[in-house]
């Protein structure tokens, strides 16, 4: 979510993020940022801020009527972020089997 003061022009970003007690030290991937220019939502020099919301489980019998109990909420200041960064290289079958790419085929006979 983009924030703008209105009186100092000041951008802030707010990520929601929701968690299930007992999963707040997890090492599971809560965070990913992808640098694509289509889908990237950051765009200004800004202030970015993730607010994370513990929740209790709903239970096996998950109704739309149910509701969400929160038990915890954490503001969490990115500015002092320290993350991996993930080499990921990828491609569609389309992308590798392009005929200028082709050096060689066959047939299985």
């Amino acid at each position: 979510m983009r924030i703008v003061d209105l009186q100092s022009k000041r951008v802030f970003y707010l990520d929601p993020k929701l968690y299930a007690a007992g999963s707040r030290d997890s090492s599971f991937r809560a965070f990913y940022f992808e640098p694509k220019t289509a889908t990237n939502k950051v765009r200004d020099d800004a202030v970015h801020f993730i607010v994370g919301f513990e929740h209790e489980p709903r239970g096996e019998a998950i109704s739309p009527r149910s509701m969400w109990k929160f038990t915890r909420w954490d503001l969490v200041d990115l500015a002092q972020f320290k993350m991996k960064l993930k080499a990921d290289f990828q491609a569609s079958n389309r992308d590798m089997y392009r005929p200028e790419a082709i050096v060689a085929t066959g047939k299985g006979d």
